[in-house]
């Protein structure tokens, strides 16, 4: 059997915490290790870490100054690699929970498939429905691009996936950062020739009202434009012209959004954040016209936007 390493990165979040623990401790497939990362919680989910490790080998607990998700899940990543006799990793955040059978299932499907990287799309829920089925259709392979073609960003969510353990030999997180998804797993995702995918949630993502990205509208969103700005890059770079349009179209509408919500505030603190805003308007204006890059999709979301259809 293969040891997998389960990351959990627990800050404020005693309410959610065991509901989460809990979920990775029925699994169907039970050579598993829970790496239960504390990053400095001012509630008891330090206490509530520790009582767990008490009673379960299996778990081990980092005690940590809080210094973000981002820290968290590479603290967890380089004890790992350096402690563990795992063969994969996976994420999973502390308000969210897995069916029964995701770690079986995604173990499966790399086994089955040759793959280093497994997929499942996320259930998304309120909570009420912790034990929820599906119908078990089996996996397939993709190609990044095709997968990406398809659903842009969504595909960069860290959690709801099975990575070979060596696929993070030299990849982090960036600390700081919010989104920081948005900066990693695409890097991974496209060094994989093809790689394994569920169209099954075996993944439950809790709609939590107080998390870090439903919140109010703040500067750290601006974070996502240096991750948009990278992926546009790096495809630009390796060759990936199918994917220009669709990432400078979201790299634009998403300068725009913030744009309109800076705006909307009228505080002007905020006004060197307009500037800036501004300045990569015109210059991926620019670079769109130069390189001649559609951005039909960015139209596209916009008219969407303005009928009230979109998000």
């Amino acid at each position: 059997m293969e040891k997998v390493s389960v990351i959990i990165p627990v800050y404020r979040v005693e309410h959610y915490l065991k509901r989460c623990v809990e979920s990775v401790l029925k699994q169907t497939y039970h050579d598993f290790e829970i790496i239960l990362v504390d990053d400095g919680s001012p509630d008891r989910c330090g206490e509530i870490c520790d009582e767990y490790a008490k009673h379960d080998p299996r778990i081990k607990v980092i005690h940590k100054v809080n210094g973000g998700l981002s820290d968290a899940r590479n603290v967890a990543i380089e004890w790992t690699l350096a402690n563990s006799d795992s063969e994969w990793i996976t994420f999973l955040d502390s308000d969210d929970w897995l069916h029964p059978k995701f770690l079986e299932k995604m173990l499966e499907a790399n086994k089955k498939l040759g793959t280093d990287v497994s997929v499942c799309v996320f259930h998304d829920s309120d909570g009420s429905d912790v034990d929820y089925s599906i119908d078990e259709q089996p996996a397939y392979l993709i190609t990044p691009l095709e997968r990406y073609k398809k659903l842009g960003w969504l595909t960069n969510y860290a959690c709801g996936k099975l990575y070979r353990k060596s696929c993070f030999e030299t990849e982090r997180f960036p600390k700081g950062k919010t989104y920081e998804d948005q900066y990693v797993t695409y890097k991974i995702l496209f060094a994989q020739e093809k790689y394994a995918v569920y169209n099954e949630g075996y993944y439950a993502y809790f709609y939590n009202p107080e998390g870090i990205t439903k919140v109010t509208w703040s500067v750290s969103r601006l974070d996502m434009l240096d991750a948009y700005w990278a992926q546009f890059e790096f495809f630009s770079n390796n060759g990936y012209k199918e994917l220009l349009s669709q990432s400078l179209s979201h790299y634009i509408y998403y300068c725009i959004n913030n744009l309109r919500h800076i705006r909307k505030k009228k505080d002007p603190a905020l006004k060197p954040h307009e500037n800036n805003l501004k300045k990569r308007l015109r210059e991926a204006r620019k670079i769109a016209f130069k390189r001649r890059i559609s951005l039909l999709p960015l139209f596209r979301r916009l008219t969407k936007t303005l009928l009230g259809k979109g998000k």
